[in-house]
């Protein structure tokens, strides 16, 4: 059993305009989307309100570990981040982005992927545990990344197995 502890700290912050202490309401399911003798993936979705705020944010968390040492497991433990990784998730998110939002956004939807997605943003946020969120399912990787409101606050890309293997790490 894993459960998600927030801390007060997590869920108060500061507003800068007023003195005042921002309260949050959080709402979140989980579940195995992963699950091997070395790496189980459990994803939490949701919902987080910010007191005063229009519109909620959707959330998405990813924890991936080995259960036999419980050691949580990087992106970059598990598969090699390069241009290579970044050229095969860049055309696999502008296809879906571009299926998606053809017509929504008349100056072109790539003008709102570009920003989230440059490559140094995606090789660094892998490269580091608490980048982008990624978990594992049986037909591959699925990479989530942000993107602005109107479109869900993030996307989900799944990167399947075949396109994985050369990027393998061997773990």
């Amino acid at each position: 059993k894993i459960t998600l502890t927030l801390s007060s700290e997590d869920v108060k912050d500061k507003d800068p305009v007023h003195t005042e202490s921002v309260q949050y309401s959080i709402l979140m399911e989980s579940r195995v989307a992963y699950d091997s003798a070395t790496h189980v993936s459990i994803v939490w979705t949701g919902l987080l309100n910010k007191k005063g705020t229009a519109h909620p944010t959707h959330c998405l968390l990813a924890l991936n570990y080995n259960p036999q040492t419980l050691q949580i497991i990087p992106f970059s433990r598990k598969y090699i981040v390069d241009k290579q990784l970044y050229s095969t998730f860049s055309n696999l998110a502008a296809k879906m982005l571009e299926e998606e939002c053809n017509g929504i956004f008349p100056s072109g939807w790539d003008s709102f992927y570009e920003p989230i997605c440059s490559e140094k943003e995606f090789i660094d946020g892998l490269n580091t545990e608490d980048g982008f969120y990624y978990y594992l399912q049986d037909t591959g990787v699925v990479i989530s990344y942000p993107v602005p409101f109107a479109m869900g606050d993030h996307k989900e890309v799944v990167i399947r197995n075949d396109n994985l293997t050369e990027l393998a790490q061997g773990t």
